[in-house]
């Protein structure tokens, strides 16, 4: 079973790192009070799930430029995967997940 659920990341100049089971995918990001929160489909079984995937989310404003800090958190053979466009307010933040090697 599949379950869509929604996670809060904030807006920083660093990756962002959510924490979601394994096998979960990005599907969406909204603006939601001020916040972006993405949604994934996350596979469900009857228990809980075991929360032990670290997702790497990044958030760049329109025109921003990547700093050295977040060059170092991207490994030479990282995919961009695009998610989505948010508006917060005056602000344009372009949501994507770094993923290694070649999703489709």
């Amino acid at each position: 079973m599949t379950t869509v659920y929604k996670y809060f990341v904030p807006v920083s100049n660093l990756v962002n790192y959510v924490s979601m089971p394994v096998g979960s995918r990005i599907i969406s990001a909204i603006e939601q009070n001020g916040a972006i929160i993405v949604y994934a489909l996350v596979p469900t079984p009857v228990s809980l799930p075991i929360w032990d995937e670290a997702k790497r989310i990044l958030v760049l404003g329109t025109g921003q430029e990547f700093n050295d800090e977040r060059e170092n958190e991207i490994k030479p053979f990282d995919k961009i995967r695009f998610i989505s466009t948010v508006k917060i307010g005056p602000y344009v933040w372009h949501v994507s997940e770094l993923v290694e090697g070649v999703e489709e």
